[in-house]
């Protein structure tokens, strides 16, 4: 399934992939896992399953004892989307967004930035035109080590109208279903 095309991926990849909901924490824990065991800042957006959920597969599954320790240092970081993107600051600086962040990573001596993203909040809040609008401002491929995952559940992928679907198509490397 996907977790073998996890292990391909290359810095710079900017991936639209569809998943169910139901599957979606699965998926990010294996891709990130990947990122973890290669020095990479791991960032995982997620609304759809609670932190706590979150970071007690991530102990189980990851075999980490020391999470607490590993998020004080953002070595992980876990959010949810409101916490991570303030929608506001976001159209400022979109097109410095990642590369900031995967600055900041290298800089605290990190290998570079790993990306799951769950963009379910977004539609849960009515803000899929403002997520549309963001995705459109980025690249197919970064020139920075950043490898991001952009989800979106079926339901949502389905909610998405054609110029909708071509933006996100235009703006990601490649497409997994």
């Amino acid at each position: 399934m996907y977790s073998n095309g996890f292990k391909k991926v290359k810095k710079g990849d900017h991936i639209l992939a569809v998943f169910h909901q139901e599957d979606l924490l699965n998926y990010a824990l294996d891709f990130l896992i990947t990122g973890f065991e290669r020095n990479e800042r791991i960032i995982l957006m997620m609304d759809s399953f609670s932190k706590d959920e979150i970071r007690n597969r991530i102990r189980k599954e990851w075999d980490v004892e020391n999470l607490e320790e590993l998020e004080a240092q953002n070595h992980i970081i876990i959010k949810t989307s409101d916490e991570l993107v303030q929608w506001e600051k976001l159209h400022k600086e979109k097109s410095n967004f990642w590369h900031q962040l995967t600055n900041q990573a290298i800089e605290n001596g990190k290998s570079g930035l790993r990306v799951f993203t769950d963009t379910s909040g977004f539609f849960n809040k009515g803000k899929k035109n403002e997520l549309i609008q963001f995705e459109s401002s980025l690249e197919k491929r970064f020139d920075f080590p950043c490898i991001v995952i952009c989800a979106y559940t079926t339901e949502n992928a389905k909610s998405l109208n054609d110029d909708q679907n071509h933006a996100l198509l235009d703006h990601h490397k490649s497409m997994w279903v």
